[in-house]
């Protein structure tokens, strides 16, 4: 006796249906969540302001130059962010890290910006769990980013594991970092260019850097190290220079050669705050208009120690 076929009862049919309609669902639904942010990815350290900071030639990160700095080991990706640009007060600097596939997006933020000017910090950031692969990099700026010039690059950790890219911004804040190029020793208060009681300012405008001269600066006859911090506040630049000690008790006469990098030709208004001479409201206040004049010279007379006291 021939069987007929059996036929699946209705509920049953609609049931199977219905049950892989939900798993296509759900399987849509985790396809399409896209970029997620990843926990395991945080920002270490942020540096203090680093703007107009004295440094020498000899460091491999100038002033016109952000730079993502990165080695990888044991699946960790450490990464800093050098000369990265925020508001000289920005409260807590922080960052989101947003994976899509292999691209990771970094998007950098400040709380505040309370200050009327921007300077440079280092951030120090770690990812975990990372694969050896190749990953596309975007870093999102708070200020680089509105001008077309963020850092967008490919590193493939098969071929490198440690290494950096950097690009070139000219525009503020970077670019305008102020260098101390030299510095005399004591002079036993004698100049062969500059009378003993007085201090002068000799500057030189050319191709965007502005050399200055400060002749008979005074610190301490054993000062350490001589530095400077530039501060540039739109025309007005204010440069703090420094002793690290005074560990001697006399002070004498230095001569301290300087450069500000990236300004144009315009109208400048140079303080200089001196560790002895700002004490005794004697510190020296110039106007340099470059547009008339791309060289010139500046002096104040000086009628106490250390300038003054040899004739």
């Amino acid at each position: 006796m021939t069987q007929k076929p059996k036929i699946m009862k209705r509920p049953y049919f609609y049931f199977f249906f219905g049950l892989i309609f939900t798993m296509l669902f759900i399987a849509c639904e985790d396809t399409e969540k896209g970029p997620s942010p990843n926990e395991n990815a945080e920002l270490l350290s942020f540096s203090t302001c680093k703007t107009m900071k004295s440094y020498y030639a000899t460091d491999s990160v100038q002033d016109n130059q952000s730079c993502i700095e990165f080695s990888f080991a044991d699946s960790i990706l450490l990464l800093t962010h050098v000369n990265a640009g925020f508001n000289c007060c920005p409260g807590n600097i922080t960052a989101d890290f947003v994976f899509d596939g292999n691209t990771i997006t970094i998007s950098e933020h400040e709380a505040a910006a309370d200050c009327d000017c921007d300077c440079l910090y280092d951030l120090t950031m770690q990812m975990a769990g990372i694969a050896a692969g190749t990953y596309h990099f975007v870093f999102v700026e708070p200020y680089a980013g509105v001008t077309g010039q963020g850092i967008d690059f490919t590193l493939n950790l098969h071929d490198s594991v440690v290494g950096n890219y950097c690009v070139t911004r000219n525009f503020y804040p970077w670019g305008y970092g102020g260098k101390v190029l030299n510095v005399s020793d004591c002079k036993n208060m004698k100049s062969s260019l500059t009378a003993a009681n007085q201090s002068c300012i000799e500057y030189l405008f050319a191709d965007g850097l502005l050399q200055i001269d400060h002749l008979n600066a005074g610190f301490n006859c054993c000062p350490g190290d001589i530095t400077a911090d530039f501060i540039v506040n739109g025309n007005t630049i204010t440069i703090y220079e420094h002793e690290t000690v005074a560990e001697c008790n006399c002070n004498c006469l230095y001569d301290i050669e300087m450069q500000i990098g990236n300004l144009q030709l315009g109208t400048y208004h140079l303080i200089f705050e001196e560790p002895y001479a700002s004490q005794a409201g004697q510190e020296i206040e110039l106007t340099i208009n470059l547009n008339d004049s791309l060289s010139g010279s500046y002096c104040v007379q000086r009628e106490f120690y250390p300038w003054g006291i040899f004739k």
